[in-house]
């Protein structure tokens, strides 16, 4: 008798597994039965019964001798693990999949702030541009757009559900075809349309299944599933919408209420990958930002700094190596409503996110103060104009040579200055460092600042330096008069102070 129960199981389970081999799934095999057979990863075929399925795995129990197993979806083969998990309503298929193609407008309201919103232009006329948005439509002063260009968005952030499940309809027309209501259900399954999808496979089903009738009662069977856990997957699928919305506060909020409502949800492990997806993208999104803030930002903090009257140089050279850094967090992060702390963290990560661009720093007619050799440093020796920098840095070349001809105007005027004997010029005797820095001009000392913070405040990477020759002594460090006594003298360079350079640095 035992024999006899075996050999009848061995051949059921030979049989069944042929059978669902043929038809490409190994999915449900007898529904009112809860019969179904599972192919391990090693290609054995249990059959049994699916007690409880999860994103973790599923529990099972064997139809020869009762054994329950707890097995993970990795345990499985791959094609019979999605298909089962599908069957139980664990994937979810997010509406970011289906995608339709939109509009990305970028314009200027009054006071010239920048505004930028996605929809679909429908029409230019009058001077305005119609743009359909899932709330309706935004004329657009045409005058006042600074960019529009294509991009791949989500349906639903262009669409209602209703307007979607319209389009879909006209466009599939499936009449009294129940292929062609199949195919218009699952195409409302994937964005999440379960009672329509419902309404079309039952219609299906009523105009005699179609090519896919045997597959019918499994696709019911698994939009039933799926509309029991609807509230779930529409969180989820809203978490996906505010993610490609760089909405990131109200994408954290969506996961804090799933946990909170949904705790025991077999879904929580999407939600997991729901939120590293939001997370991941927040953190690219806010890499960008900082790179994108931080120069103006260097530059607006040493001009706060530098108009200070009592604001010495030692106290500029202490600040920018020492505190100038936290302050720069402090003010990127009011920018962009984050602590500072987390904008030092996404700065150091800028390098790894993808190319930095590097921009030029100059110390200017400041460069004395750094010493003959911190002047020097890493450079050719004085033939920066000479310089290349390399392929597709021709925008940062008219820049260099721009704040190398600025400089040398600078040095003609102190030439000039020099000659004519005036406050500062060669017979005026020496000027100390601190006395140069109260003197110099705002801009000359926010200048001298941010760069001296560029290459000194631990932040930021010196990629190359510039070493041009002061043009008030062409590089000699010294001026020649004639003395009282009618012999030529020479005299400190009273812009170079003796250095004979200026420095140039570019910086990322």
């Amino acid at each position: 008798m035992a024999t006899r129960n075996t050999s009848w199981f061995e051949s059921t389970t030979r049989w069944l597994a042929a059978g669902c081999v043929a038809l490409g799934a190994f999915g449900v095999i007898a529904e009112d039965a809860a019969a179904q057979a599972i192919q391990l990863r090693d290609g054995k075929v249990l059959v049994g019964e699916v007690l409880d399925a999860t994103s973790d795995g599923l529990s099972f129990r064997r139809l020869d001798n009762g054994g329950l197993l707890e097995l993970d979806w990795a345990d499985l083969s791959t094609l019979h693990a999605e298909r089962l998990k599908r069957l139980e309503g664990i994937v979810v298929e997010e509406e970011g999949e289906v995608t339709v193609l939109a509009d990305e407008i970028v314009y200027a309201i009054a006071g010239g702030t920048r505004v930028e919103i996605i929809g679909l232009v429908l029409d230019r006329k009058d001077g305005f541009l119609q743009v359909k948005q899932k709330s309706g439509i935004l004329p657009v002063k045409q005058a006042d757009v600074k960019n529009v260009r294509k991009i791949e968005v989500p349906v639903f952030e262009i669409y209602t559900k209703g307007e979607y499940y319209q389009i879909k309809l006209d466009e599939i027309q499936p009449g009294d075809d129940a292929d062609k209501h199949i195919q218009l259900a699952e195409a409302l399954r994937r964005v999440g349309l379960y009672d329509q999808a419902e309404q079309h496979l039952v219609r299906a089903d009523e105009l005699g299944g179609g090519k896919q009738k045997s597959q019918l009662e499994g696709m019911l069977a698994r939009i039933r599933l799926l509309q029991e856990a609807a509230e779930e997957r529409g969180l989820l699928s809203q978490i996906s919408v505010m993610r490609n919305r760089k909405e990131w506060t109200k994408g954290r909020e969506l996961v804090a209420e799933f946990r909170q409502r949904f705790a025991d949800s077999k879904l929580m492990k999407e939600l997991e990958r729901a939120e590293q997806k939001l997370e991941s993208a927040r953190e690219r999104n806010l890499v960008d930002q900082v790179r994108q803030d931080w120069d103006r930002t260097v530059s607006r903090v040493a001009e706060d700094q530098a108009k200070e009257d009592d604001f010495s140089l030692t106290q500029a050279r202490t600040y920018a190596e020492d505190r100038m850094a936290q302050d720069v967090f402090a003010k990127i992060g009011d920018l962009l409503d984050i602590e500072a702390e987390e904008v030092e963290n996404l700065w150091r990560q800028r390098l790894e996110a993808g190319h930095v661009r590097a921009t030029l720093y100059s110390y200017g007619i400041g460069s004395w103060l750094l010493g003959d050799d911190a002047v020097l440093k890493d450079t050719a020796h004085g033939d920066a104009a000479g310089q290349t920098v390399g392929a597709g840095d021709s925008a940062q070349d008219r820049e260099l040579e721009r704040i190398m001809r600025k400089i040398r105007e600078v040095q003609k005027r102190g030439r000039q200055l020099a000659q004519s004997g005036g406050p500062g010029g060669a017979g005026s005797g020496e000027v100390s460092e601190e006395d140069w820095w109260r003197d110099a001009s705002r801009q000359e000392r926010t200048s001298w600042l941010r760069s001296y913070f560029a290459e000194y405040g631990g932040q930021m990477e010196v990629v190359r330096a510039f070493a041009s020759e002061c043009a008030t002594c062409d590089g000699l460090g010294h001026l020649v008069q004639l003395g009282q006594s009618g012999r030529e003298e020479k005299l400190r360079c009273p812009l170079c102070h003796g250095t004979r350079f200026t420095r140039v640095i570019r910086a990322r």
